[in-house]
């Protein structure tokens, strides 16, 4: 299966040239009622098919009752009704040249629509269409001014577009500006005017710089990334006052929320998760032993680790310190307490440097009750051993059951399953802060919002400043 961004770039491509086609397919009457005979295209799904041919996805759905249960499958010939009576359709203008030097994304592509039922019920089109593959920026000129209420709103991202050699990462980042389009489109059905700027802005500072010293920064009242943190500093440079709210969906670094009172920092820092953590221990402090574990000899420990072993030390938990060695020669049982649930903390990040480790750790749980404290990454990998973990994310299945009909509603595809979703990062990020920008005299800041994968809780960082994310949970796996 081709990646969405392929399927979307055909789609716009299709769709710009059908204003010089005509229908031409095999026409049949079923009680009266003329239809198209169409055969499935590769990557179309039901939306695509419905502007195709000026009609609705009701109405196909009406006529193909079988697709209910099948769904829509490549080389599958469908009744699609003849419309006589035309409903608004999409229109996409390509400008023969445009300024995009700024986000290395090739022509800007503006679609002309008319806001009216059958649009809001589709896929949000003045945004799926110009997914980023040859977009500057969202923009569509009917919206512009025409209300006192518009939010205008950016969203910065390493998309790659125009990568020769993109990185894996580059589908993650697709995948979450996906999520934020089907939040955008509900926030429009919901009446609200949205003027979206998209770009792609790499990796470097530099296109970021570009793209805040354009004219059209100056409106923006919200933005969703960049993805890195030197970026996310050109961005808060550029911010002459307190109005524009800044949303770091990757970054960590509690500086920038110390600098400026608008950022709303997503991932909750190491600290706050090791202080979550400590407390959680320190709840059950006469019921556990924590083991630290030291891999090599001089070996830097990361962030996250370090923050944990501090947080212990403040909490006054008692550790044991260790070594793989130990573990590796079977006499590890020496650090451990029997009748107490032994907690090890490897001072590494890496599940694939413990490997080796394992069948000792599981020889160990013969004589002793012992957990594994582990990072999120690593829910991934099949481990024999309890674990346990903090984690910012907090699935909802009847949530992500509503919400993965409309992705499939609108792509015609299962959404991926990974861990997280990226997608539904996307959508509750870009949701909470649309329902932010709503509310223009308390903000709702502080409200803990429940979305599909997360559950957040902004605090402010210091007395005037930002604000961050300190709903962690500690899970047990």
């Amino acid at each position: 299966m081709r990646s969405l961004i392929v399927i979307i770039l055909m789609l716009c491509t299709w769709l710009v040239s059908l204003s010089a086609q005509e229908l031409s397919y095999p026409v049949v009457k079923v009680k009266g009622q003329s239809y198209y005979q169409y055969t499935v295209e590769e990557g179309f799904g039901l939306y695509a098919i419905s502007q195709h041919f000026n009609t609705t996805q009701e109405l196909i759905l009406k006529a193909n009752p079988e697709l209910s249960h099948t769904g829509l499958q490549q080389g599958m010939v469908i009744l699609v009704p003849v419309n006589e009576e035309p409903v608004a359709q999409i229109k996409l203008e390509v400008p023969t040249s445009a300024d995009d030097s700024a986000c290395q994304t090739g022509p800007v592509v503006r679609p002309k629509l008319k806001h009216d039922s059958l649009l809001m019920r589709q896929i949000p089109s003045d945004s799926i269409f110009m997914h980023p593959v040859q977009v500057e920026h969202l923009l569509n000129d009917s919206l512009v001014n025409q209300s006192i209420d518009t939010i205008r709103l950016a969203i910065m991202l390493p998309l790659q577009t125009k990568a020769v050699k993109p990185d894996d990462s580059k589908e993650k980042f697709i995948d979450f500006y996906i999520g934020s389009l089907i939040a955008i489109y509900e926030a429009q059905q919901s009446g609200k005017h949205i003027e979206l700027y998209t770009y792609d802005v790499g990796k470097t500072e530099q296109v970021v710089q570009d793209v805040v010293n354009k004219e059209t920064w100056k409106k923006v009242d919200a933005v969703v990334g960049p993805a890195y943190n030197k970026q996310v500093q050109v961005v808060i440079d550029s911010v002459s006052s307190d109005s524009t709210w800044i949303l770091a969906p990757f970054t960590s670094d509690l500086t920038y929320t110390q600098e400026y009172s608008r950022v709303l920092q997503f991932n909750a820092s190491s600290q706050v998760q090791a202080e979550a953590f400590a407390k959680y221990l320190l709840a059950r402090s006469s019921s556990v032993n924590c083991v630290l574990v030291q891999t090599k000899e001089g070996e830097v420990v990361p962030e996250g680790i370090r923050a944990v072993h501090e947080a212990l030390q403040s909490h006054n938990i008692s550790t044991t310190t260790t070594t793989i060695h130990k573990i590796l020669c079977d006499s590890l049982s020496v650090d451990l307490v029997a009748g107490k649930e032994n907690i090890i903390i490897f001072n590494t990040n890496k599940f694939s440097n413990l490997n080796i480790l394992m069948p000792h750790l599981v020889k160990c749980r013969q004589n002793h009750k012992i957990t594994l404290y582990s990072r999120y990454a690593w829910q991934k990998y099949d481990i024999d051993i309890p674990c346990i973990y903090t984690s910012i994310f907090a699935s909802d299945a009847a949530l992500e059951s509503q919400y993965n009909y409309l992705y499939k509603r609108f792509f015609a595809i299962r959404p991926k399953s990974s861990q997280p979703r990226y997608d539904l990062l996307g959508y509750d990020l870009t949701k909470q802060l649309l329902h932010i920008l709503a509310d223009t005299t308390n903000h709702n800041v502080g409200e803990t919002w429940v979305g599909v994968q997360s559950k957040i809780k902004y605090e402010p960082s210091t007395v005037h400043s930002g604000f961050v994310n300190k709903h962690v949970r500690v899970v047990r796996k």
